[in-house]
């Protein structure tokens, strides 16, 4: 009877809810309740009966009467207290859930004067909701973070009681709006009757405030004050169908609203980046709504204390393209600045490119910079300083000479090299508030190494990506390739050489146009997808989360580049390359459009459905077929009859490897792949690799690292890059595997230089260097 009673319990509370009871002995006397009434003092008086010495019992009873206490407090004061808007929005089994959770908050005989918290989940609604005595700076930012795994954040709401005593922290994560009681005309009645009342012309028209409520889910537009909603919208439209950031406070009376808009952003990321901001200023919550509108997320923060409201709404707008490296920093300084928070991302963007240029491993750079900050901050103060690249010559001759005081040689080395960049800058887009990522424009003289210096180089530091774009020629085209390691020692690897890779990607290209106006040019872009991904891509496996990332970063980076272009006589003239799929082909393009580029379509080729899309139609590697079959001619081997083999440096998903294999199931039908390698990894196998299953990889355009191994002879091997010494094995394949053609493809210039063209060479007699591993060499 015990247990009977506790689960009457809250049976008796639903009812109370219902009723709108002043109390639970008061509800026990409605005709309508007394079974369960009837069941409640059944309970009670088995209870009572227990037999004296059950200790065990006795608690049992203790409880189930403190719990009726409670509840006897707890239902008429959740009623009175909890806003109207409450009521109207949360449904009534989470209402119930809600209550139930509160008795294990509530004293009765000090309220909710105790700092702690309960964490309730509804299954009818897809809600999970946190209940606290008070919304301390940096409990919701805590929560939030606390539901890493959960799903896609869809929808936040906060409730705060009317006596400041308890807040309801309810996070959505169903997909689904839930269903509304209210018709579409009652939630937008009092939005039009706003909008008529400012004169219903033009931003108020009666056709407007119906076009962006179709937008707007019915919860939305009844939760949301007409004035708010209508500051919402506003903010909605400055930056719908961009990536850009919109952001505004209005304070009054000890108290604040922000509001920001951010489009095409993670819901859950974003919304923890802007709570720790809040937190950092030591501002409470009080309210907080979170709504989607197309692909825009709208955020309502009603906040308590006092702040910079400018600076709050500034860097509110930048939060989105910063990542952990600056956030933690900047939200540890204490109320963070706009200018705080731009002096981060250059010394960040410094630090990143000393690493690059230099070819050391970051953490000799940060090490450095962290030992003397000073120095790194002066350095990232003079860039700020230097709208265009011409700086006050007393600051560098004092920053140059900060350096050489220095006595450890290398940190020396690395410290010389960021002031270096940061002396030789020749423009930034830093002035732009609505950059995506940070775009500096370096003197290529710095970068020659004796080579003929580029014409132009662009470094691009982002969230989570930089990217370096080279041009041998004032006006060049080069492709975009998306370089994304899957392990921290292969982004190691791969960071260490970006900026030689880039350089001698793009001197190759400057080969190839050499008949051609156009000079040769090439963009890397090294994303970062080690570590652990989005919360709201828990559960969707590695490959979701990086293709994300890269989505993201190609379109910021061709964002950014236009940002120090645009204005210069130098416009860039890009292609796709590794990892580069239509839709980025095509985001870019409209993207430069609105952005005012005189020639938007010429940005980028292989648009979708306009021109020939090389790569569709495989134009290089037509080329490099003929030339492959007149050398195997000289050689005496006829490649449309005769049986040989094959090695390529280069991947199934790239340009020239994938459809020169498609061409050779076309033309070549005894030719036998021995050995491929590309940026995921290599495969090898004497007797020739999976024709059917090559062409199944160039179809999805998958890397190498996708084959699959059952398909390999008993002497074949595959192997990712991030597989221990994966990446090294990778980019040896080609002294090891014996062929009669070697075909380093377009993607891979440096498959032979020479620092290791002895390597390429076979064992001979007495030590002595033997024939080659393949005796004919075409690149592609």
């Amino acid at each position: 009877m015990l247990l009977q009673t506790a689960r009457a319990a809250p049976r008796v509370l639903r009812t109370a809810h219902r009723h709108k009871a002043s109390s639970v002995a008061a509800l026990l006397h409605r005709d309508d309740a007394q079974p369960l009434a009837s069941s409640a003092r059944r309970a009670a008086s088995s209870v009572a009966a227990l037999h004296d010495d059950d200790e065990a019992q006795k608690t049992i009873a203790k409880v189930v009467s403190r719990y009726a206490r409670t509840q006897e407090q707890l239902v008429p004061w959740f009623l009175e207290q909890m806003p109207r808007s409450y009521f109207a929005l949360v449904p009534e089994s989470s209402q119930l859930a809600h209550l139930q959770a509160a008795a294990g908050l509530f004293d009765p005989a000090r309220g909710f004067d105790v700092l702690d918290e309960v964490r309730a989940a509804s299954a009818d609604d897809g809600t999970v909701t946190y209940l606290t005595s008070g919304n301390a700076p940096g409990t919701l930012a805590r929560q939030v973070r606390t539901l890493a795994g959960q799903g896609e954040l869809t929808g936040l709401k906060v409730f705060t009681s009317r006596d400041e005593t308890l807040c309801l922290n309810v996070f959505n994560f169903d997909t689904a709006a839930p269903d509304s009681c209210f018709e579409a005309e009652d939630a937008l009645a009092p939005h039009l009757q706003y909008a008529r009342a400012k004169g219903g012309e033009g931003f108020w028209s009666e056709a407007a405030v119906r076009a962006h409520a179709d937008k707007c889910s019915l919860d939305y537009q009844l939760g949301t004050r007409p004035a708010h909603w209508a500051r919402q919208r506003a903010l909605f439209e400055r930056v719908a169908g961009s990536d850009a950031v919109a952001a505004r406070v209005d304070a009054s009376n000890g108290s604040a609203w922000l509001t920001v808009v951010a489009p095409n952003t993670l819901p859950a990321s974003f919304l923890h980046k802007v709570l720790r901001l809040v937190a950092a200023h030591s501002l409470d919550v009080k309210l907080a709504e979170m709504d989607t509108v197309e692909d825009c997320l709208i955020l309502r923060v009603l906040v308590t204390g006092s702040a910079n409201w400018t600076d709050v709404a500034a860097v509110s707008e930048r939060l989105k393209w910063l990542g952990e490296t600056a956030l933690v920093p900047l939200f540890a300084k204490g109320a963070p600045t706009a200018r705080d928070a731009t002096l981060l991302e250059v010394r960040y963007a410094l630090e990143t490119l000393a690493q690059r240029t230099l070819g050391c491993s970051r953490d000799r750079v940060a090490k450095t910079l962290r030992s003397h900050g000073d120095l790194a901050d002066a350095a990232a103060k003079l860039l700020l300083k230097r709208p265009v690249g011409r700086g006050d010559g007393g600051d560098v001759k004092e920053l140059l000479a900060s350096v050489d005081a220095v006595t450890d040689e290398a940190e020396k080395e690395v410290l010389a090299e960021v002031v270096r960049h940061a002396t030789t800058c020749l423009q930034t887009n830093v002035g732009r508030a609505d950059r995506q990522a940070l775009a500096l424009v370096l003197d290529p003289s710095t970068l020659s190494d004796g080579a003929e210096p580029p014409a132009r180089v662009v470094f691009v530091a982002g969230r989570r990506f930089d990217a370096f774009h080279v041009s041998m020629r004032p006006v060049a085209r080069g492709g975009v390739r998306l370089v994304t390691p899957k392990t921290p020692e292969a982004l190691a690897h791969a960071a260490s050489r970006h900026y030689d890779e880039c350089r001698d990607l793009a001197q190759a290209q400057q080969l190839k146009n050499k008949d051609i106006p156009e000079g040769g040019a090439k963009a890397v872009v090294l994303v970062d997808a080690t570590g652990h991904g989005d919360d709201a891509w828990a559960g969707r496996g590695r490959g979701a989360f990086r293709e994300y990332l890269n989505r993201k970063a190609v379109s910021a980076f061709a964002d950014a580049l236009l940002d120090v272009s645009l204005e210069s006589e130098t416009l860039p003239y890009l292609g796709p390359d590794e990892q580069v799929v239509p839709q980025d082909i095509t985001r870019i393009v409209a993207n430069a459009a609105r952005r005012g580029h005189p020639r938007p379509e010429a940005l980028m080729s292989s648009k979708p459905g306009a021109g020939i899309n090389h790569k569709e139609f495989g134009v290089t590697s037509e080329g490099v077929a003929v030339f492959v079959e007149r050398a195997l001619r000289e050689v005496g081997i006829d490649a449309r009859k005769d049986a040989f083999r094959v090695s390529l440096v280069g991947g199934p998903d790239g340009d020239v490897a994938g459809n020169l294999l498609k061409i050779m199931q076309r033309d070549w039908p005894s030719a036998r792949v021995v050995g491929v390698a590309d940026g995921s990894g290599y495969a090898e196998d004497p007797e020739g690799l999976d024709g059917n299953e090559l062409r199944r990889l160039v179809e999805a355009s998958a890397p190498i690292a996708a084959f699959d191994s059952k398909l390999l002879g008993n002497r074949g091997t595959l192997r990712t890059a991030d597989d221990g010494d994966g990446a090294a094995l990778r980019d040896t394949m080609h002294f090891r595997v014996d062929a009669d053609v070697l075909v380093p493809c377009g993607g891979r210039p440096g498959t032979i230089h020479a620092g290791n063209a002895r390597e390429f060479l076979k064992p001979g007699d007495d030590a002595a260097p033997g024939a080659p591993r393949a005796p004919i060499i075409v690149e592609g």
